[in-house]
């Protein structure tokens, strides 16, 4: 997620479900849940309703949905880059594009195994989520393929520009 300064923050996020029950263990507050742990408090709606299968799976939506903002943000740092790029070449433009790129590589490399976890959950028959939270499952499975593919597609551009960069100089 995206820390107060604009930097993207990762944080080590564990769940645990049994039939009836659900545990969360992270490392810090403020985090990617406190907009469903706001819904928890003002309303005993869907979420309280449903079951432990249910905020399970609305946590790990709140996982992979807190991706987007991070991704929006570094998809702004890129086209910066890119003007950088095109109106000067400065060693320090190069370092930046190179530090997003890695940073983009650590996103993808926790993205695959959050894809993994997920598609196993959705074989599993011994899965702990019912048929109609199933459903619902499905729908990150396909945003967490939807957040490689954005992934990809930034780390390609910032390959481009680093294509660029070593073109212009030369």
């Amino acid at each position: 997620y995206l820390g107060e300064a604009g930097e993207v923050r990762f944080e080590q996020v564990s769940l645990v479900l049994g039939r009836g029950w659900v545990v969360s263990f992270q490392e810090r507050e403020g985090d990617v849940f406190e907009p469903l742990r706001q819904r928890l408090r003002a309303d005993s709606g869907q979420v309280r309703r449903m079951g432990a299968d249910y905020l399970a799976y609305a946590l790990l939506d709140a996982v992979i949905d807190g991706y987007f903002p991070v991704l929006e943000h570094l998809s702004e740092v890129i086209e910066e880059l890119e003007e950088e790029v095109l109106s000067r070449c400065e060693d320090a433009t190069l370092n930046r594009v190179h530090a997003v790129r890695r940073l983009l590589f650590g996103i993808e490399r926790v993205q695959w195994r959050q894809r993994d976890l997920l598609a196993s959950l959705l074989r599993d028959p011994e899965s702990m989520f019912s048929e109609t939270v199933r459903v619902y499952l499905r729908d990150v499975h396909d945003h967490a393929m939807q957040l490689l593919d954005v992934i990809v597609m930034h780390r390609e551009i910032a390959a481009g520009l680093i294509e660029l960069y070593v073109s212009r100089t030369n």
